[in-house]
């Protein structure tokens, strides 16, 4: 096949080299379009952090913004087939570590990024071979063309989620990669500005006044990530599930458009809250488990450290859920199941969802007095004794609603469609609060 290699810095060639062959969970595309992207510039010219440390040597095929068509599957490939249109995330996990079967192939210590880290070859060629869990259908309607910067585009969608824009926000986009902020927007005294300076941020809500007195709600910096020393750090804010949201409502196979529950996961998945049991699905019928619950409230406050640990014999120091379970312990949001564990993997009811949503709550500082009358619910008294105030509280927040069936249903345990949208109603509570 014909392919663009960066042979040293400045050299391009334009060759013929092999084609990719495929392992058996992998598809070969043909490139339709491809992207040249400030990453593509720093690769040619070698100030690329990838070249400069050596995890990324000359000759290199670059390239990782494109979109094609596929012309061959591996024997395990299942969700593809010859003919479909498709683009793939940027960086590929190794699929079996812990942030791989979270989903955040970007954070894998083992990843390979098309086109320049570890040498994965890029998208400048005829071919290019995806492992299928890396790989996202087109949806029609939108155009190979179009297609080809989905990349970008869920990269600035992801960076506007994560900075959590109010509707009517006047909005200071900085592109220029530049470390300077431009003068007059944003006062070098004001506060919080040393705080985000710091080499890592890449989106930052600020509220203030701007240049000639004018309201500036929020500050946007989208430097490019090869500028920075500390990529690791950087990564943390492009998370591979932005592609869903540009490419689909969900990006979840198991999620239609107009499922009730759609919204909210688009919504929680888009700010980092959950994410899918895999890349391809969302699992809204699963039932969600208390270290789930703990570990999304764990990110809604922002991750923060515990000073010790909770000490539950049921909860490893190593599990996705342990410093969740550590700061919950410690914040007063849940005092376990016992005295010595926690039941991380047990099925979390209604009752022990709202509780620990109303515990968070009170720890944020809110207001979580107010009560609503449970006596019309045919079930009020099925609501177990620790749970009867929060589950007053959540009903009277309209947090907590009804079944079909018109009871609470205190015992049912919550799906994580019915989390996604449980969620969200909680935000917009905390936000207006």
């Amino acid at each position: 096949m014909k392919a663009i290699r960066f042979m040293d810095p400045g050299v391009i060639e334009y060759s013929e080299i092999p084609q990719p062959e495929i392992r058996d969970d992998e598809v070969l595309a043909q490139i339709a379009y491809a992207g040249f992207c400030a990453t593509d510039i720093e690769l040619l010219t070698g100030e690329m952090i990838h070249i400069k440390n050596g995890n990324t040597k000359y000759p290199i095929i670059p390239g990782h913004e494109w979109s094609g068509t596929v012309v061959a599957v591996g024997k395990n490939v299942r969700d593809f087939k010859v003919g479909d249109r498709v683009t793939s995330d940027v960086s590929l996990g190794c699929g079996e570590c812990e942030n791989c079967r979270q989903g955040h192939y970007n954070l894998c210590p083992n990843r390979e990024v098309v086109g320049s880290y570890r040498n994965r070859q890029g998208v400048f060629a005829q071919y290019v071979a995806i492992p299928q869990r890396h790989l996202y259908h087109i949806p029609e309607g939108l155009s190979l063309e179009e297609a080809a910067l989905a990349e970008p585009a869920a990269t600035a969608m992801y960076a506007v989620t994560k900075a959590q824009i109010p509707a009517g926000a006047q909005v200071l986009v900085q592109l220029d990669g530049s470390k300077e902020l431009l003068e007059g927007f944003l006062p070098a005294d004001g506060e919080h500005f040393d705080d985000f300076l710091d080499d890592s941020i890449q989106a930052i809500s600020y509220q203030g006044a701007g240049a000639d007195n004018a309201q500036l709600d929020v500050v946007l910096f989208a430097n490019t990530l090869t500028n920075k020393t500390n990529q690791r750090d950087e990564y943390n804010f492009i998370s591979n599930a932005a592609w869903a949201a540009v490419l689909n409502d969900t990006g979840y196979s198991d999620v239609a458009p107009n499922a009730w529950y759609a919204e909210a996961v688009a919504a929680v998945t888009g700010q980092g809250l959950m994410n899918g049991v895999t890349s391809k699905a969302f699992g809204p019928n699963v039932t969600t488990t208390r270290g789930m619950l703990v570990t999304v409230l764990h990110r809604m406050a922002g991750e923060p450290a515990a000073s010790a640990s909770a000490g539950f014999a049921d909860v490893a120091a190593g599990s996705y859920c342990a410093a969740a379970v550590d700061w919950a312990y410690e914040a007063g949001i849940t005092s376990g199941a016992s005295s010595t564990g926690f039941a991380p993997d047990s099925a979390l009811t209604r009752e022990q969802a709202v509780t620990l949503l109303c515990n968070y709550a009170e720890a944020q500082g809110l207001d979580v007095s107010a009560a609503a009358d449970l006596s019309g619910y045919p079930d009020a008294s099925a609501v177990s004794a620790f749970a009867q105030d929060a589950v007053a509280w959540a009903v009277d927040a309209g947090l907590l609603t009804g079944t079909g069936a018109g009871t609470l249903n205190p015992q049912g345990t919550a799906t994580r469609a019915e989390l996604a949208a449980l969620l969200v109603r909680a935000e917009a509570l905390f936000t207006a609060e």
